[in-house]
């Protein structure tokens, strides 16, 4: 997405806030915009803004930020909430990547707040709409780097109290550390080819954490025509509940439970679901999306001058 509108990169700052206030200090963009993507650089842009050393802030928020505001998460702490709080104060305007983003922020900023969905990047979009998953069989897969958010000990108590047998397969950055059981394989980061393999070898899938702004891996799985089972909390429940509303689950493990249990039972026609889920994943790709960030971004900059 920045590199669309030909931003330049910066690494946001390490450490704690006095190291991010004195980045915040050291900003010097001139007249141009400064695009914040989710809530760790957002001190050290509040402070850009605040010392004028940056045109316009732009928040591209991305992430469970503006939910743990208003819904405070386990894993931030009071401080870190406070902080995220005042530093919207000096957010000019901002591209959500969803309406349940957006409806958080305009609680926040008074500036202009627009929506931009993120998308499958276009290669990866082509490779999974061409594989045939393994729906006759009872293996979920679950795609995301190993943090609080993705709730995965929750994930683990489900599949373990569930009546059905279910394999699950956790995938990405830290897994390999996450809670694990007789029925978990946990792979840690893979490349592409066996990213692809693990969806192609999934008859389901999970996103089942305590909060998520728009997951593009539960789009990923639709596109690869694997029905994904989701949190209520998550930005992409409401698309997840047009295929079936039964895929949209509260992230407890029981319910979660519940619902493995509904998804693998033999009267259930996962087939049909995944042709839906499939048909669905169509509006989600970067040759259609990209420009409507674009689009937003330049809205936003629009309404700021």
């Amino acid at each position: 997405m920045a590199a669309a509108i030909g931003a330049e990169f910066v690494p946001a700052a390490q450490g704690g806030a006095v190291e991010r206030v004195l980045a915040g200090t050291a900003h010097w963009t001139d007249s141009r915009p400064l695009l914040l993507e989710g809530g760790v650089p957002l001190l050290e842009g509040a402070v850009a803004n605040l010392v004028n050393r940056a045109g316009p802030v732009v928040l591209l928020a991305a992430d469970e930020t503006q939910y743990d505001i208003h819904h405070p998460l386990p894993y931030y702490t009071s401080l870190e909430r406070l902080v995220h709080r005042l530093s919207h104060r000096f957010v000019d305007g901002a591209v959500a990547v969803s309406e349940h983003v957006a409806a958080d922020l305009r609680r926040l900023i008074d500036g202009p707040v627009r929506v931009a969905h993120p998308f499958i990047l276009q290669e990866r979009f082509e490779r999974l709409g061409a594989i045939s998953p393994a729906l006759d069989d009872r293996r979920l897969l679950a795609v995301g780097e190993h943090r609080p958010a993705m709730a995965y000990d929750r994930l683990v108590s489900a599949v373990e109290r569930a009546e059905t047998d279910v394999t699950l397969d956790l995938v990405g950055k830290g897994t390999e550390n996450a809670p694990g059981g007789d029925a978990v394989r946990r792979h840690g980061f893979v490349s592409e080819e066996a990213f692809v393999d693990r969806f192609a070898a999934a008859s389901g899938f999970a996103f089942v954490g305590l909060a998520g702004a728009f997951p593009v891996t539960t789009l990923e799985a639709m596109r690869a025509g694997v029905p994904p089972i989701v949190s209520d909390r998550i930005g992409t429940a409401p698309l997840v509940a047009d295929v079936e509303p039964r895929l949209v689950t509260e992230p407890d493990p029981d319910c979660i439970a519940a619902t493995l249990d509904w998804y693998f039972d033999p009267d259930t026609d996962r087939f049909a679901l995944s042709e839906a889920a499939r048909e669905r994943s169509e509006a989600f790709s970067e040759e259609r999306l990209l420009p409507v960030f674009e689009d937003a971004f330049a809205s936003v900059l629009e309404a700021l001058r």
